[in-house]
C-alpha cells in the first residue's frame, strides 16, 4: 500500500448474514451497542453502511471483531466520551470512521488487545487513542485530532503500538507532542508512516512525536516521512528523542522548531541510532543532539549539529529516481526513498 492511498478505497470487509451479528435498519440489532451487548466471545459483528450515533460508550471486554460493508467513507461512528472502551480481551475494528467528536475515539486498557484496521480517526476533540495495552494500527489514517494536554492524537502509555501504512495529519496540542506522547516504557514500532503538519499550539515541545519513555530494547521508526510538522515556541519539529531508538530510512524535511531541532532534537541521555535518512531544509537545524552520542551513518543531510564530533561529508545522496519534491498541504507524490550508496 502506497503511503498516500488512503483508506477510503479499501473494498467491503464483510456481507450482511456473513458474520454473527448484523448491525442495519431492518436487523434485530438497528446498533452497535445493542449488538455488542448480544455478543458472545469470538463473534464477528457486521455493521451496514449508515452513520451511527451511540448513545453509550462501547465497552469491548471479549475476544470480538467489528467490520462494516461499507468501509470508512460509508460507515462512521460517533456517541458518548470515549466512543471504544476496549477494557479486555482481543478487539479488531476495522472499515469505519472514528469522529468527528468532542470526546476520546478509544480508550485501550492494560492487558487488553486492539487492532484497528482501515479506519479513519478524524476530529476528535480528546484524542483519538489512549493506550495502556498492546495496540496495532494498519492500512489507517488519523487526522484532525487534539488535545487540551499532550498528545494530539495518541497518547501511548505502556503495553505496544505497533503502527504500519499510518497517515498522521493535521494533529495538534496544547501540551507537547503534537500527534503522539510515547511513555510507560511503551515498545513502539512504526512502519511505513506519513506524518505531515501537526503541531504543537504553544511552547510544547515536538510537533510530533515526544518519546520520553520507551521499551529501548526495540522501538524503531522505519521507512517513513516527516514533512512540514513545527512546533512555534518549543524543541522538535518533527520529534523529541529522550531514550535510545533506532530511526532509519527516513525523509525528514520541513520542520521547524524556534527553540531547536527543526527535524529531530536528540536529548542528552539518549543514544539514537540514525541511519540511511535524508534530513534537509529543517529550521534551525535539521537534528540538534544535545550529548552528540547519537550515531549517525549512510545519512544525507544539511545543518546537523552536534557537541561532540564532526560528521563530515554525507556518507552518500538519494538516488536521482526517486521523487523527493515537497509542497505545503502534505502534497508529496511518492514518499517512499530509495538510496544509492557513494
Amino acid at each position: 500500500m502506497s503511503l498516500l492511498a488512503s483508506s477510503l478505497d479499501a473494498s467491503a470487509a464483510c456481507t450482511l448474514d456473513s458474520g454473527d451479528r448484523d448491525v442495519c435498519s431492518g436487523c434485530t440489532h438497528t446498533t452497535i451497542e445493542s449488538a455488542v451487548l448480544a455478543a458472545s466471545h469470538g463473534e464477528t459483528i457486521c455493521i451496514d453502511a449508515g452513520a451511527y450515533n451511540e448513545s453509550s460508550t462501547l465497552t469491548l471486554s471479549q475476544n470480538i471483531t467489528l467490520d462494516t460493508v461499507g468501509g470508512p467513507a460509508l460507515t462512521s461512528v460517533v456517541g458518548a466520551d470515549p466512543i471504544f472502551d476496549v477494557t479486555a480481551g482481543t478487539a479488531t475494528i476495522r472499515g469505519m470512521t472514528i469522529g468527528p467528536d468532542t470526546g476520546l475515539g478509544v480508550d485501550l486498557a492494560a492487558g487488553a488487545d486492539l487492532t484497528l484496521d482501515d479506519v479513519v480517526m478524524d476530529g476528535l476533540e480528546n484524542r483519538a487513542i489512549d493506550s495502556n495495552g498492546d495496540l496495532t494500527v494498519t492500512n489507517s489514517t488519523v487526522t484532525n485530532n487534539s488535545s487540551s494536554s499532550n498528545g494530539g492524537a495518541m497518547m501511548l502509555d505502556g503495553g505496544t503500538a505497533t503502527l504500519t501504512d499510518v497517515h498522521i495529519e493535521g494533529n495538534s496540542s496544547s501540551g507537547d507532542s503534537g500527534a503522539m506522547r510515547a511513555q510507560g516504557n511503551v515498545l513502539f514500532q512504526g512502519t511505513r508512516l506519513f506524518i505531515c503538519d501537526n503541531h504543537t499550539n504553544g511552547g510544547g515541545a515536538s510537533g510530533v512525536m515526544r518519546m520520553i519513555d520507551i521499551d529501548e530494547s526495540g522501538s524503531f521508526i522505519t521507512a517513513s516521512v516527516f514533512l512540514d510538522n513545527y512546533t512555534p515556541g518549543g524543541v522538535g519539529g518533527h520529534m523529541v528523542v529522550d531514550q535510545d531508538v533506532t530511526l532509519s530510512f527516513l525523509t525528514v524535511v520541513g520542520g521547524s522548531a524556534n527553540g531547536g531541532g527543526g527535524g529531530f532534537q536528540i536529548q542528552s541521555f539518549a543514544d539514537a541510532i540514525v541511519t540511511h535518512s535524508v534530513i534537509v531544509d529543517n529550521t534551525p537545524n535539521g537534528i540538534l543532539d544535545q550529548n552528540g552520542t547519537a550515531t549517525f551513518s549512510w545519512n544525507y543531510w544539511d545543518n546537523i549539529q552536534n557537541s561532540n564530533q564532526g560528521l563530515g561529508t554525507p556518507a552518500f545522496t538519494p538516488n536521482p529516481d526517486a521523487n523527493l519534491a515537497w509542497t505545503s498541504g502534505c502534497n508529496l507524490a511518492d514518499v517512499y526513498p530509495h538510496w544509492a550508496a557513494h
